[in-house]
C-alpha cells in the first residue's frame, strides 16, 4: 500500500516537471474568440425607428432612397446625396422628429469580392484526369453539377440599375407603403465580422462573391431587377474554374475504397425571396415579390469518379 501511495505521489510529481510544450502535444487547443460587437445604431436607423411620413414623399426622396449605397456603382446615382445626409436635411419633414445628433458609426469589415477576385475563373463543364498506365490511356471522368440558377441569368453588373426610373415610379406605385416599411440599409450594423486570421487563410475551394442586380424572372416572364435597400443585400458565389480542392488531401483518402474517386468543388444553392421591378409588366405592377434560386457557397465534396480506359 505504502509503494502504491509512493507510485502516485512521484508519478504527480514528474507530472509537474513536464514542460508545457511536451503536454501540447497530444492536446490541442483553441484560443478563444472575441466577444461579437453588433454596432450601434445608426443616426439613420434612429430617423427610421421614429417612422417614416410615406404620404409627404416626393419622387426626389424616393430616389434618394433607391440610390442610397450606388453612388459609385450605378450611373443614375452618381450625382444623388446620400440618404443618411438627404434624410438628415429633410428630417423634420420625413420624419416628424429633429435631425438627431451627429453619431460615430460603428462598423466591422466584411468580406471583400475583391479579395477573391483573384481566384476567379469561369467553371468548365467537365473534368478529366488523364492517365497512362500499363493497359493504355485511361480517362478518369467525374459527374458535373447542374447549374441550377442557369435559367435565372444572374446580372452582377449595377451599371445599367434603372435607379432614376425606380425612384419615382415607386411613389407611384399602389405598393409604397408595403415596400418602404421593408428600408434595410445595407452600411448598417450588425455586419459580418472577418476576424484577420481569416484573410490569411487558404481557401479550400476558392470563389468569387458578386452582388446579384439583375436576373431573368421565370414567374413573370421578364428580365427584372431587384429592389436595392428594401431587404437583405443578394450575394451569391460561384466557384473557382479548377474544380479539384485545394489542400484538403487526408490521410485517410489513400487508402480509400474507391480510388477513382475525386474531391472536387461542388456549388451549394438557395432560395432567396425579394422585392423586384419588372420594367416589361404593366405601368402599376411592376413592383413584385419573387424568389430564385442562387449558389450560395462552393465546398469541398468527395466525388465518385468513373475511370474508362481506352486502347
Amino acid at each position: 500500500m505504502a509503494i502504491m501511495q509512493a507510485s502516485v505521489l512521484v508519478s504527480a510529481f514528474l507530472v509537474l516537471l513536464v514542460p508545457d510544450f511536451i503536454l501540447a502535444q497530444s492536446d490541442i487547443r483553441f484560443a478563444n474568440p472575441p466577444p461579437m460587437d453588433y454596432g450601434e445604431k445608426s443616426d439613420i436607423e434612429m430617423m427610421l425607428d421614429a417612422g417614416l411620413n410615406t404620404t409627404v414623399m416626393t419622387q426626389e426622396d424616393a430616389l434618394a432612397l433607391v440610390c442610397n449605397g450606388l453612388q459609385d456603382d450605378v450611373n443614375g446615382c452618381r450625382s444623388v446625396m446620400p440618404f443618411d445626409e438627404y434624410a438628415r436635411i429633410n428630417c423634420e419633414r420625413l420624419f416628424g422628429i429633429p435631425a438627431p445628433p451627429l453619431s460615430r458609426k460603428k462598423r466591422h469589415s466584411s468580406w471583400s469580392s475583391n479579395y477573391w477576385n483573384r481566384f476567379w475563373n469561369r467553371p468548365t463543364n467537365n473534368f478529366n484526369n488523364n492517365n497512362n498506365n500499363n493497359f493504355g490511356r485511361s480517362v478518369l471522368v467525374c459527374p458535373s453539377a447542374i447549374d441550377q440558377s442557369f435559367a435565372y441569368q444572374l446580372n452582377p453588373d449595377s451599371a445599367l440599375y434603372p435607379a432614376t426610373v425606380i425612384g419615382p415610379e415607386l411613389v407611384q406605385s399602389p405598393l409604397f407603403n408595403v415596400i418602404t416599411n421593408a428600408i434595410v440599409l445595407p452600411e448598417d450594423p450588425p455586419q459580418v465580422l472577418v476576424q484577420p486570421f481569416q484573410l490569411r487563410s487558404n481557401a479550400t475551394c476558392p470563389f468569387t462573391q458578386l452582388r446579384l442586380y439583375g436576373y431573368q424572372s421565370l414567374r413573370f416572364v421578364s428580365q427584372c431587377w431587384v429592389l436595392q435597400n428594401f431587404g437583405d443585400l443578394i450575394f451569391y458565389r460561384q466557384c473557382d474554374g479548377d474544380r479539384r480542392c485545394r489542400g484538403c488531401q487526408s490521410q485517410s483518402s489513400r487508402f480509400n475504397r474507391n480510388p477513382s474517386s475525386q474531391k472536387l468543388c461542388m456549388p451549394e444553392y438557395r432560395v432567396v425571396n425579394f422585392w423586384a421591378y419588372c420594367p416589361s409588366l404593366p405601368f402599376g405592377n411592376r413592383f413584385v415579390r419573387d424568389k430564385i434560386i442562387v449558389p450560395m457557397a462552393c465546398t469541398c465534396q468527395d466525388v465518385p469518379c468513373d475511370r474508362v480506359f481506352q486502347g
